[in-house]
């Protein structure tokens, strides 16, 4: 993506990402509080991007992680069996095995919570 498509988001009001890397692999943070709205993307020294590089030089779009969630089990008395509710709500029936490394998944899940916390 452009620096100068980047800009037209923001005149339009669209959503636009948080950080952003450079050719140059300098990162810029979206600053939604400064009033001047080309000056918004600036690097940790607080130097905008417009300062730095031309409106068709091309950025990254740096992904913001994602809270990682555990996946729910139910177990069904009525058929014997388990499964998960997907994203849209639909049942999903896994068996033993998958429900094993669900299991371990959501363990593992609750380790990397624990040290992040810790940190």
């Amino acid at each position: 993506m452009k620096i100068i498509d980047l800009l037209n988001k923001i005149a339009n009001g669209e959503a636009v990402p948080k950080e952003i890397k450079t050719c140059d692999n300098d990162i810029f943070y979206y600053d939604e509080t400064d009033e001047n709205e080309i000056e918004r993307y600036k690097n940790k020294n607080d130097v905008s991007i417009i300062d730095e590089f031309y409106l068709n030089d091309e950025v990254e779009i740096i992904e913001e992680d994602k809270e990682i969630e555990k996946m729910n089990i139910i177990y069904d008395g009525e058929t014997n069996h388990y499964f998960i509710r997907t994203n849209e709500n639909l049942k999903c029936w896994i068996t033993t095995t998958e429900k094993e490394l669900i299991n371990k998944t959501n363990e593992i899940i609750d380790k990397i919570k624990s040290l992040e916390k810790n940190q």
